[in-house]
């Protein structure tokens, strides 16, 4: 009985809750900079995984961080404006 309540209240917190969240930020904010956003959920959870579980990061778990990392930032940052 113990263990599926785990399982419910992880389910719960990890996806409806999430999706309460994200759902709720789009008022807030264009959908896009939220897509954007979201690319993060991964890193954040690896990360996650690291910090609370020790586990371990590989090279390319690490290079695909700073690869999601890196677009997120290109994504962001201002374009120039093209005077014609």
């Amino acid at each position: 009985p113990s263990a599926f309540l785990w399982v419910v209240s992880n389910g719960v917190v990890t996806g409806f809750l999430a999706y309460v969240c994200y759902t709720s930020a789009l008022q807030y904010m264009r959908p896009s900079k939220a897509a954007i956003l979201a690319t993060l959920e991964p890193v954040v959870a690896t990360l996650a995984g690291i910090l609370v579980y020790g586990e371990t990061v590989t090279l390319t778990g690490g290079l695909g961080m700073l690869m999601v990392f890196t677009a997120l930032v290109l994504a962001n940052v201002p374009q120039k404006q093209i005077s014609e």
